[in-house]
């Protein structure tokens, strides 16, 4: 009897599971892409609100998709005040083109991605939203752009394409406040305000689902991975730096665009650009040679003919070897081939193998050229 009462109730627990996953409403609210205006006075951010019916458990690798239909889809821009944290709709884009239809996709991209991407000026706002429908088995992607002043609202209906991804810039900075989208589960669920001056976080708005998250106070700890202030520091002194570099090198008389490849190799040297392979060629004379040539270290040599540089197979080497001592940025990739010469398909195999010193012998003289491929 007791056997018979268990399985009752086990399939009872499965069956009342597999009910609650075969249809639920969903609803959510993301927040995406916040930026600051009106000289971080206020944050004009990106809504997002569905409603949806889902039919199905919908796990990657373990069941079918689930069944969606959405039966709202906006996407709005909003204004909230720094200060007070009051917010409120500026715009509204016209419902996304998923609004009543069916499709199959996997949790927890159910309603796709979504992205924004806001540039605001002194007098202007625009915007560029994005969306990625994952379904199965085929992704759709649309997007709709729009421009926001004070007397006006032009927003431009959904289109088929991709929008150009947004990666956030310097307009999350002012000062030692930035402004991130609270990560989220499907989509950021918030915005917030990091201090770096105290070490503190302050939410502005918070969804339903937010709050079930991380409840109503948010720590650093919540808020980090969203947090680009590093990044966005260090590409706006690398900015700085080499335009500096190219002012100094011009009032040194250079013309701009000598100034410029100058201020390249200043960056790559100072380590804010990655190097470029180069290669140094040094004369051997006849008594090094004979030395090697008997010690066996006199290897590999090569024996290029002046026809291989004539034709431009060696171009970076020629280089190197017309001026011994000064280092020669390596041409990039490999040698090209020719079917009169096996000497690039030799080099290239040494080089491909990780070799750094090599000998040419040139014109009756002959070379040490060290490949110096610098470190990150």
């Amino acid at each position: 009897m007791r056997r018979w009462l268990l399985a009752a109730l086990v399939f009872a627990a499965i069956a009342g599971t597999a009910f609650a996953l075969a249809a639920m409403r969903h609803a959510e609210t993301g927040w995406i892409s916040p930026v600051f205006a009106d000289d971080g006075r206020t944050i004009v951010v990106v809504r997002r609100d569905i409603s949806a019916w889902v039919v199905g458990p919908g796990f990657e690798s373990f069941t079918p998709p689930a069944r969606v239909r959405l039966s709202s889809d906006r996407f709005s821009v909003w204004r909230i005040d720094t200060r007070s944290g009051d917010s409120r709709e500026i715009a509204h884009f016209t419902p996304t083109p998923f609004v009543g239809t069916w499709f199959d996709a996997y949790r927890p991209r159910l309603f796709g991605a979504a992205s924004a991407d806001l540039q605001p000026s002194d007098d202007s706002l625009s915007v560029t939203v994005g969306l990625t429908r994952s379904a199965v088995p085929i992704a759709e992607n649309w997007n709709a752009k729009g421009m926001l002043t004070p007397d006006s609202a032009r927003l431009e209906s959904w289109q088929k394409g991709q929008a150009q991804p947004s990666v956030p810039g310097p307009a999350t900075l002012h000062g030692p406040v930035e402004v991130v989208a609270v990560p989220g589960g499907a989509m950021p669920c918030g915005v917030a305000l990091i201090d770096s001056s105290s070490g503190t976080v302050r939410p502005l708005v918070m969804s339903v689902g937010c709050e079930r998250r991380y409840g109503r106070q948010l720590r650093i700890a919540d808020v980090e991975s969203a947090s680009h202030r590093k990044r966005i520091e260090r590409e706006q002194m690398v900015e700085r730096t080499y335009a500096d570099l190219v002012r100094q090198h011009m009032e040194r008389g250079e013309r701009e665009v000598d100034a410029r490849l100058a201020a390249i190799r200043d960056m790559r040297r100072l380590g804010h650009y990655p190097p470029v392979p180069q290669l140094t060629a040094r004369t051997l004379d006849d008594a090094e040679v004979t030395r090697r040539g008997k010690a066996g270290t006199l290897s590999p040599l090569y024996l290029i003919a002046e026809k291989e540089f004539g034709v431009g197979l060696f171009p970076d080497l020629e280089r190197a070897l017309d001026r011994p001592g000064t280092p020669v940025e390596k041409h990039s990739g490999p040698y090209i081939v020719h079917e009169g010469f096996d000497t690039s398909r030799r080099l290239n195999a040494f080089l491909r193998g990780g070799g750094r010193e090599f000998f040419v012998e040139r014109g009756g003289r002959v070379f040490a050229v060290t490949l110096d491929v610098g470190t990150p």
